[in-house]
């Protein structure tokens, strides 16, 4: 098992599409990108000089790497085999709409952001004033729908299921609005009573199933998407962060919590069991091919967020299975 140091803390990391690269945003305002074969830093480029980078993903076909810099209203796209910057997307100044858009001094400040699966739409969520999610022309940056409100609470995480047909939107406020984007209503607000801050969403590959886990909590959570009824899986870890993945074959589930665990995506029993994490995990991924397991423990809690531990666990799958 490699360990990757990381320096600042992994604040969100992400796969390339062909698995070659997992892509890291970090603490001190940076994006690392490492080779998943052996583990080399390719490179490393500085986007802010103070505040986290808060997301990182590929967009996809695998064409640009795409961060946020916490409190900014932008998103910057980054040629993937070199780190620098190829052009930006700034959020629009008038959002209609959006509460609180018309406050002096507002500006939208990203939180995280999702890609639709086909790359054409861009969910933006504003850990500021507004605490909305508003969805963009991710060419132009057009602003394209009335914004999904969540309330109050920031760490707004949001992700769209494989078929584009919903958008998840989470807070810390224990609610999560599922929205009908094709149409532009809500589809579902589901509670997560007993859950505890929300800290990770995650769809299964079909779409069939959407998890959610969090901090002060003893349990995750999933719905099936067609009725919205919930399962509660004890993971017997209260008090730790918690974050939540599918493997992209939709063969195995995993929830971090203190406890490392792995089930069955099909049948919802419990695979194994791994005491990796004594203070939880802030995120996980699973490589595209199901192999490995990537791990960001959580060192301590900020104001406003989990600390990452300055360097990332990258397990074999099989290992944790133990095959």
């Amino acid at each position: 098992m490699p360990t990757l140091p990381i320096g600042a803390g992994a604040v969100q990391g992400a796969f390339s599409p062909n698995g070659e690269n997992l892509a890291i945003a970090c603490m001190d305002g940076t994006i690392k990108l490492f080779d998943t074969e052996t583990w080399d830093l390719i490179w490393e480029s500085t986007l802010h000089e103070a505040e986290p980078i808060n997301c990182v993903v590929f967009s996809p076909g695998g064409g640009s790497v795409v961060a946020s810099v916490k409190g900014e209203d932008l998103v910057v796209f980054l040629d993937p085999r070199t780190g620098r910057e190829v052009r930006r997307i700034v959020i629009p100044e008038d959002l209609p709409g959006t509460s609180g858009a018309s406050a002096p001094g507002f500006r939208f400040r990203m939180w995280e952001f999702a890609f639709s699966p086909d790359g054409r739409l861009l969910a933006c969520a504003d850990g500021s004033l507004s605490k909305s999610v508003i969805l963009l022309d991710s060419v132009t940056g057009r602003f394209l729908s009335a914004p999904v409100f969540l309330g109050g609470g920031n760490e707004i995480h949001v992700l769209f299921s494989p078929d584009g047909r919903l958008l998840a939107c989470s807070n810390i406020d224990k609610r999560i609005v599922v929205w009908d984007v094709e149409n532009e209503e809500e589809a579902a607000s589901l509670k997560t009573i007993g859950l505890g801050a929300l800290t990770s969403i995650a769809f299964s590959p079909d779409g069939r199933l959407l998890a959610a886990g969090g901090g002060d909590s003893s349990v995750v959570l999933l719905w099936d998407t067609s009725t919205w009824e919930s399962t509660r899986l004890s993971v017997s870890s209260k008090g730790a962060g918690g974050a939540v993945a599918f493997s992209s074959d939709g063969r195995f589930f995993a929830s971090g919590y203190k406890d490392l665990r792995i089930w069955s995506a099909e049948t919802l029993d419990l695979i194994s069991t791994s005491a990796v994490c004594p203070k939880g995990t802030v995120w996980m991924r699973f490589s595209p091919d199901g192999a490995l397991l990537v791990v960001s423990k959580n060192i301590g809690r900020h104001a406003t967020f989990l600390i990452p531990s300055s360097s990332l666990d990258v397990w074999e799958t099989s290992a944790l299975l133990g095959e």
